[in-house]
């Protein structure tokens, strides 16, 4: 038998192996990188955060800054929401965001609070910051939402505040 054949064919398995393993720790840390680009952010920036809370302490129960945003298709645009109790007690608030036109997709909404219709407990005099997050998929165009904020009871706290996404 003829040695020098065999360690060749075992060099060239043990190389193909590390070849293999290599290759996937590669595709593995791609794919971390990846994920981690495209998740989505859900906190407030600075800014948005400041502004939510000088329009609060102006007494403005409700507040959404901004209210329009224009962005790539695919790319999200984040708005900031903000709720101050002033009904004279802890209230259990909730918060409906709904497509306010034929063409915007309910979908496309995120919140840091999770879906699109999810309960807030804010304690009297407390406020309240949420981060939506609305991700367009279709063409170009306006596409807007509301946004409405109601007490426990059913009854709206506010008037229903309007968001708008503009596709380029």
């Amino acid at each position: 038998m003829n040695k020098r054949g065999f360690e060749l064919s075992v060099n060239f398995i043990v190389t193909l192996i590390l070849a293999i393993v290599v290759l996937s720790f590669g595709i593995y840390f791609v794919r971390l990188i990846y994920e981690g680009s495209t998740e989505m952010k859900m906190v407030l920036d600075q800014q948005t955060e400041m502004e939510l809370e000088r329009l609060m302490d102006s007494g403005e129960k409700i507040t959404l800054y901004p209210g329009r945003r224009t962005v790539d298709n695919g790319k999200m645009a984040s708005f900031g929401l903000g709720v101050l109790n002033v009904v004279g007690g802890t209230e259990t608030f909730k918060v409906k965001i709904t497509s306010g036109m034929a063409g915007s997709d309910i979908t496309w909404v995120q919140t840091s609070e999770g879906p699109n219709e999810f309960p807030l407990n804010i304690a009297n005099n407390a406020k309240k910051k949420i981060l939506i997050g609305i991700t367009p998929t279709s063409g170009s165009g306006t596409y807007v939402f509301n946004v409405d904020v109601e007490k426990s009871d059913g009854t709206p706290y506010d008037f229903t505040h309007k968001i708008y996404v503009e596709v380029k």
